[in-house]
């Protein structure tokens, strides 16, 4: 039923055998390497040489980092000239002074007042 869709099947293939031409064989850029090397070679054998045991290195210690960091390190600041110069500073500091008292003046600082009781009911379930 399906040889007719396969085809008949067919015998083992018909080897022809040809002799091998006598002579030198071609090279195929293969190198044969005999395993067993000879005594004098080029680099010694280094499973036979015994390296003097020596101790283990002392485990290394961690540096201690500062831990304080400031996020402006390293950002450079100068002041403006007008602030450096010496008779601008009480003027600078009254002008601060009057404006850190204007602020706190219109803001309602009591309504600012956060006591995190949503946070401490939190911790509490937990």
């Amino acid at each position: 039923m399906f040889s007719s869709l396969f085809g008949k099947r067919r015998s083992s293939p018909v080897r022809d055998e040809v002799p091998p031409i006598p002579g030198p064989k071609p090279d195929d850029g293969y190198v044969i390497v005999d395993p067993s090397s000879p005594g004098n070679s080029l680099y010694p054998n280094v499973n036979e040489v015994r390296q003097p045991s020596r101790p283990a290195p002392p485990a290394p210690v961690p540096k201690a980092y500062d831990q304080t960091f400031h996020y402006l390190q390293g950002v450079p600041f100068m002041l403006s000239r007008e602030l450096q110069m010496a008779k601008n500073k009480d003027a600078f500091a009254t002008e601060i002074g009057d404006l850190l008292a204007f602020l706190t003046s219109k803001i309602n600082m009591s309504s600012y007042s956060y006591d995190f009781s949503v946070e401490k009911s939190v911790l509490k379930e937990c």
